[in-house]
């Protein structure tokens, strides 16, 4: 192969190769371990994406929060969230954060007014989506904490529908109403949106009941009570969390779960599905042992299995399987409770599941993913919010920052990509965005023979059954590219592909990675060190063990030098013999030199190139000429 000139070359006299010193050829080359590390590493091999963007922050202490519809007419879906400090429900610009409505009905004791927000559709026909408010700490004029559950306007925060608990009646009172609120469209089919609500625990406790789930209708009469039609009750139970599922048994009308937690107090837990017309069971799961906290949060809005049914997630945040109140998320079938593959937190004490929910396909394998978000118990910055492919559960990406409440927004930046927006209870609401642009980290092997040319492993970060996913190699496309996980792909490199390293580059529709001389393709040459006037370099040859090499170096006028059989001595002017190794042991060999420390060279570039293989003489000669290194004096 010719010599390849990367860039000019300037004559110099026939002594700068004398004047070159160099050591002992008996010095002993690194371990092949330590080949690649010439390398920069772009991120440890396998580490996960800790992919984050926020798109904007409100400083606001918030427990609640809802996908609220778009109320401003920007195309963006907005948000209702509950604001302590005030206290109010305020409506966010889906864009920005900023502030679209507020409502503050009145005071509430322990801060629990807005504790639960929902979307809940168009209730007063004006074509607005409008919200539902859970505030279980309000007070009557007895100072009793009977609670309220209130529709407002989505487009002018006006109470449309109004309701209140009571000191007597149901069990020991109808308290603490609006614990968990949740829209579920017109169950009973008479063209008006209905609600549920949860009655009767303290809305900081996983307390035993009595309890109970009502479901109400807007029956036209502004402000008024609500029209109800049915409730289910739990003498003992404490309901927790209450979550519109979709249509479960086929009947056209959405169904919900709720999580209740068992009388006898031990924090087990259980999760039932309920007809949202009726409020008949469906079916029921339950946690195994004490304190699992089985159903402490539940998250919906995905079909994994394509039955047409949106499948459950169930938190369980003080599940131990990986460590004391590690947290689990299980994700069931939601027409029958079968488990479909569950999610493990991986740090003691991380609460992983504190919530949870389904947002659209991120990771373009045409599933919708998952989100699931960490609380722990030492605080808000050793959490989590992470993204889990829906396929199988794999963790796609992380945002390093813990989330009380997560709920999946809609495109919010135009992207094409779903959004989330999170709550850090009592801190702030902020708005993420998922970057899956990937990541290049090692290529296996990291070194090929340039005639034995296999399948390479890519390690790295933002892998998935991309239409656009192309691997390159200098620019020539690899083929047979299959997705191992979201950190690993094969491929086969380009064929005709020269000696010495390559860039290995990865293309999706999120972006490029590049790892530079991520591959290289033997034999070759390095010059590794700063080629300064009596600086001390190495030459660094790469080869198969037993080969032989003979290198040279030299200046211009480039000259073309013919692959092995060829005629002529080996010493080819103007190139200058280095030396010659015979079956060499290693697969790499290091020589020391010495730049002179003569002015005159200074802007010189001299060139390093070898002839390797197992045969570089007699009849049938295999050698390959090495790429082109360059010595640039200065």
């Amino acid at each position: 192969m010719p010599w390849r000139s990367p860039r000019r070359y300037y004559g110099a006299p026939a002594h700068v190769f004398a004047n070159f010193s160099y050591r002992t050829l008996g010095r002993s080359s690194f371990p092949a371990a330590f080949v690649v590390l010439f390398f920069p590493l772009a991120v440890l091999v396998g580490e996960r994406a800790r992919a984050q963007s926020l798109l904007w922050n409100v400083d606001e202490s918030c427990i609640d929060l809802d996908a609220m519809g778009d109320v401003d007419g920007d195309g963006v879906i907005d948000v209702v969230a509950d604001a302590q400090s005030v206290p109010a429900v305020k409506i966010l610009s889906g864009v920005d954060g900023s502030e679209l409505q507020s409502y503050a009905p009145g005071t509430s004791t322990f801060g629990f007014q807005g504790y639960s927000v929902a979307g809940v559709g168009d209730v007063d026909g004006d074509g607005f989506l409008d919200l539902l408010v859970g505030d279980p700490g309000f007070q009557n004029n007895n100072g009793s904490d009977v609670g309220r559950v209130i529709a407002l306007s989505g487009q002018t925060g006006a109470q449309l529908y109004y309701y209140q608990g009571w000191d007597a009646g149901f069990g020991n009172a109808e308290r603490d109403v609006g614990t968990c609120v949740a829209g579920l469209g017109d169950t009973n089919g008479d063209g008006l949106v209905d609600f549920a609500y949860g009655i009767g625990v303290e809305p900081q406790f996983w307390g035993a009941g009595p309890s109970r789930v009502t479901a109400v209708t807007a029956h036209g009469t502004r402000n008024v009570d609500f029209a109800w039609l049915w409730h289910f009750d739990w003498a003992l139970g404490g309901l927790h969390v209450l979550a519109a599922l979709g249509d479960v048994n086929g009947n056209g009308r959405t169904d919900f779960a709720v999580s209740v937690m068992d009388g006898a107090g031990t924090l087990i837990g259980s999760v039932e599905i309920h007809n949202g017309g009726s409020g008949v069971l469906i079916w029921t799961l339950s946690g195994t042992y004490p304190e699992e906290h089985f159903g402490d949060s539940l998250g919906s809005r995905a079909d994994l299995d394509g039955d047409g049914v949106r499948e459950l997630l169930i938190g369980c945040t003080g599940s131990n399987e990986q460590g004391a109140d590690t947290g689990r998320v299980d994700v069931v079938s939601g027409a029958t409770g079968v488990l479909l593959f569950q999610m493990f937190g991986e740090v003691a004490g991380q609460r992983f599941g504190a919530d949870e929910t389904g947002i659209g396909d991120v990771d373009g394998d045409g599933l919708p993913d998952l989100v699931v978000a960490s609380y722990p118990t030492t605080g808000v910055a050793d959490g989590r919010i992470e993204l889990f492919s829906g396929a199988d559960g794999r963790q796609l990406a992380r945002i390093d920052e813990g989330a009380f409440r997560v709920r999946g927004m809609g495109d919010l930046d135009g992207d094409g990509i779903e959004d989330v927006v999170s709550t850090t209870a009592y801190l702030s609401i902020h708005a993420w965005k998922f970057e899956l642009a990937p990541t290049v980290a090692s290529v296996t092997p990291s070194r090929i023979r340039y005639d034995r040319l296999g399948t390479i492993a890519v390690h790295g970060t933002g892998f998935t059954s991309d239409p656009n996913l192309v691997v390159t190699i200098d620019g020539v496309a690899a083929t047979g590219v299959a997705v191992t996980s979201f950190t690993d792909l094969t491929c086969t490199p380009p064929p005709a592909l020269a000696t010495g390293p390559h860039d290995v580059i990865v293309t999706t529709q999120f972006g490029t990675a590049t790892l530079a001389g991520g591959l290289v393709l033997t034999p070759a040459v390095f010059v590794d060190g700063d080629a300064l006037l009596g600086a001390i370099i190495d030459l660094r040859f790469e080869f198969d063990p037993l080969d032989a090499t003979l290198a040279i170096v030299g200046y211009p006028p480039q000259v073309s030098i013919p692959t092995p059989p060829f005629d002529g001595a080996l010493g080819i002017v103007p190139f200058v013999r280095l030396f010659t190794l015979i079956a060499y042991p290693t697969e790499e060999y290091v020589l020391p030199v010495t730049v002179p420390n003569d002015p005159a060279l200074v802007g010189v570039d001299v060139l390093l190139q070898s002839l390797t293989g197992p045969k570089l003489g007699g009849a049938h000669k295999d050698g390959a000429w090495t790429n082109v290194a360059v010595i640039s004096i200065h």
